[in-house]
């Protein structure tokens, strides 16, 4: 009875966890990163992180990573925000970049986590991030989510 009691309480917990994370994920932001992604073949991960609409904190808003979506935004994701700095991570075989973007009245509102293949070098990794990025700052947060 107890192991019952126990495996009920598991999946209410997981399923709690799936319901508030996917309160913070937006759909139209999520088809267009899903969307953009596909044109880019070097990109292995793109997440969008702001604040969701009604919310007081940054999260994973849209991600072609099912894990990242809806969980809150990394240490390197508000770093990029605070300082307007790209971060550039060396990862095994990729390079994360994560770019600030979104500015309004001199701060940062939103960033992009963009990690590419590392066959791409180094340079060109960054350069397309800042690519994407623009894009996603003009095309998706330009339109849909200035707030």
């Amino acid at each position: 009875m107890h192991r019952n009691i126990s495996l009920a309480l598991l999946s209410l917990i997981a399923l709690l966890a799936t319901s508030c994370a996917s309160t913070h994920v937006d759909t139209q932001a999520q088809a267009f990163v899903e969307s953009l992604a596909k044109t880019h073949p070097n990109v292995t991960r793109l997440t969008v992180h702001a604040i969701p609409k009604g919310g007081s904190s940054h999260y994973a808003i849209a991600s072609t990573s099912a894990s990242k979506r809806g969980t809150a935004s990394d240490e390197e994701d508000l770093r990029a925000m605070a300082t307007g700095e790209v971060i550039v991570l060396d990862e095994p075989g990729a390079i994360d970049v994560t770019v600030p973007i979104r500015e309004k009245n001199g701060k940062f509102h939103a960033s992009a986590g963009i990690t590419i293949d590392s066959k791409v070098g180094r340079d060109a990794a960054i350069a397309e991030a800042k690519m994407i990025a623009q894009a996603i700052d003009r095309d998706l947060l330009g339109m849909a989510m200035d707030h």
